[in-house]
């Protein structure tokens, strides 16, 4: 598959109708699984369930890691997308919530 990313940020900026045109091909690659959508952004801070305490993690980047997606905070933690609202969240009162029903 082309960079229909690349194509669709090209045709955004010169010829919008041709980026409308795209669109079927870029919902295809995602419905393909080939665009990801991710969670969070670099420099969010994210709170994540350790042995009965919340931790707090600024995110630093993402990666693949074993053919998954991961994301990178700070402190050298690796933090698995799928973790994502089970035991890493994006607020500390969703953590909280979490946490409390588990006790």
């Amino acid at each position: 598959m082309p960079n229909i990313l690349s194509r669709l940020d090209q045709a955004a900026n010169t010829n919008p109708a041709e980026a409308l045109s795209l669109l079927p091909e870029l919902m295809q690659a995602y419905h393909d699984g080939l665009i990801i959508e991710v969670p969070c952004e670099v420099g969010d801070t994210v709170y994540s369930i350790q042995t009965g305490f919340i931790s707090s993690e600024i995110i630093t980047g993402f990666e693949t890691r074993s053919g998954k997606l991961c994301a990178l905070a700070d402190h050298c933690i690796i933090l698995k997308l799928s973790d994502f609202d089970k035991s890493v969240f994006l607020t500390r009162e969703a953590a909280e919530k979490k946490l409390e029903a588990k006790l």
